[in-house]
């Protein structure tokens, strides 16, 4: 499979995967997105979902967003690679190239003239393509659990991902799984409505970046980022999950500071 990022940096591929600063390839998210709408829009022209259904799930340009969201697809145990990187950083043979090639082959293909059954001049292309095998995950966050089987059945369709799809490249098998099995192994800290904030009973939470990410200025300011991740963006994100109605509940019941 071949997620190519839109740009090359490498004079010798002419189409190159994505990869991280680490070299290991990554799916985007925007690349799933495209191939899940496709799929969503393939049932519509057969009839099996509605318009309305469509344009719930994926918005419409101007109006509604869409009704779910997805992380870039990372290798499995992608934070186990990471730890075992950083063990081996000093050493010259770990370095981004040496670990992207662990996870890719380079194909080289040409076009042959099929009069005189020779290769086309400057026809000559080289690809880098991720290995057979491997899994990747994606985090993906629906907002209306009554939309889970219109996004499984989407999901189901996409057989293949990246360029070269018509020549056998990107087969894929796509599943979406439920993890709400998982959530009694990790109890959230219960706050009660009468509380006093204490050193023990305050949430800690760590963020890791999977990508770049831009912090506009809280002045609005579209030049000037910030080296810091504001409380008040992470309360955004709480707004997005619990919907508009559930957080002012919490909010007036005066449990998050």
């Amino acid at each position: 499979m071949c997620a190519e990022p839109g740009e090359v940096h490498n004079s010798l591929i002419d189409y190159d995967v994505t990869y991280d600063e680490n070299g290991i390839p990554y799916i985007p998210a925007k690349r799933l997105k495209g191939c899940i709408r496709e799929a969503a829009l393939e049932l519509f022209e057969l009839g099996i979902i509605t318009k309305e259904q469509y344009d719930k799930l994926f918005g419409e340009q101007g109006r509604n967003r869409s009704a779910f969201s997805l992380s870039n697809a990372r290798i499995r145990d992608y934070e186990d690679v990471i730890d075992n990187i950083k063990n081996y950083r000093g050493y010259d043979f770990v370095n981004p190239q040496n670990v992207l090639e662990l996870y890719t082959d380079i194909r080289i293909q040409t076009a042959v003239n099929l009069e005189t059954g020779v290769a086309e001049n400057n026809s000559l292309r080289t690809m880098r393509v991720i290995q057979k095998g491997l899994i990747f995950e994606a985090d993906c966050m629906l907002e209306n659990e009554a939309d889970v089987d219109l996004l499984t059945n989407a999901v189901s369709l996409v057989k293949h991902i990246g360029v070269s799809r018509t020549r056998g490249f990107g087969l894929v098998n796509m599943t979406l799984k439920d993890s709400c099995g998982e959530k009694n192994k990790n109890q959230h800290v219960q706050i009660g409505e009468n509380f006093e904030l204490k050193e023990w009973n305050q949430l800690r939470y760590k963020i890791h970046l999977n990508s770049a990410m831009i912090c506009k200025s809280e002045i609005g300011n579209q030049a000037v980022t910030q080296d810091y991740i504001a409380g008040s963006k992470v309360l955004g994100l709480i707004v997005g999950a619990l919907g508009q109605e559930k957080y002012h509940e919490i909010m007036e019941k005066g449990i998050i500071v």
